[in-house]
């Protein structure tokens, strides 16, 4: 797909224009594998997580790759919260720093991750096992995009 198109589809999502977690304006940052925008202050939080809950890029679309680009088109802040409301609804009321450890958004992760790179399918976790938390070395054991992967 053209980078053009790609940065297109990003743009006609106008939750795109806010921060996913806390709803301030004009985000800065993205978060490539969840697929979200983000301000400068959840995007520290998000840095501080385990290696490969959340890969932090400045949001210059255009100096992202297209790999990048389409985990944001594919992704994006609507889809992530539609996410969240439709398949693991209690997730909607936990904190930021436990939201993206969960089992939930990890299959989202790696749902988008199949979505834009193929590969097998991952299995939908169960509303209770998907509410759950990963633990923090989860990714040093894991084979799918990491923070320092290339992700071309």
């Amino acid at each position: 797909m053209e980078i053009d198109a790609l940065i297109n589809q990003i743009y006609s999502d106008k939750m795109n224009s806010i921060c996913f977690d806390c709803g301030n304006e004009n985000p800065v940052f993205v978060s490539i594998n969840n697929g979200i925008f983000l301000c400068d202050q959840c995007a520290t939080v998000h840095m501080s997580f385990p290696q490969g809950i959340s890969i932090i890029e400045n949001n210059d679309l255009y100096a992202l790759s297209e790999n990048d680009l389409k985990f944001l088109a594919l992704g994006g802040n609507t889809r992530l919260n539609d996410f969240i409301l439709d398949e693991f609804p209690k997730l909607e009321n936990y904190a930021q720093k436990l939201l993206y450890k969960t089992r939930g958004l990890d299959y989202y992760r790696k749902r988008l991750y199949y979505y834009v790179n193929g590969g097998v399918e991952p299995k939908r976790p169960s509303q209770i096992v998907g509410c759950q938390l990963i633990p923090d070395n989860y990714y040093s054991h894991n084979n799918y995009i990491k923070k320092n992967e290339k992700r071309v």
